[in-house]
């Protein structure tokens, strides 16, 4: 039961169809709900049901494939190095 009166509370906070966080940052509530149950680093969790799309909106469509990322307010570049599997500068 507790988890239903969280999604309970998920559906109450998209007014209109739409959630706003703290951030200047919307979501469409079929966006996010249902969840999908997928693996992350032999973990199962859940993620929002549009994700891919989600990832694409906030961070462009190279944000998907592309082991480099520069944050816009600063001149610091990163990469993934895959063989520590994390961005080092």
């Amino acid at each position: 039961m507790p988890l239903f009166t969280e999604f309970e509370k998920v559906a109450e906070a998209f007014k209109g169809g739409e959630w706003h966080c703290k951030t200047p940052h919307k979501y469409i509530f079929d966006d996010v709900v249902p969840l999908a149950e997928t693996i992350l680093e032999g973990i199962r969790v859940w993620r929002p049901r549009r994700s891919l799309k989600l990832l694409k909106e906030e961070y462009g469509e190279t944000a998907l494939y592309s082991a480099e990322y520069r944050e816009l307010d600063k001149m610091e570049k990163w990469k993934f190095d895959s063989k520590l599997k994390q961005w080092v500068k």
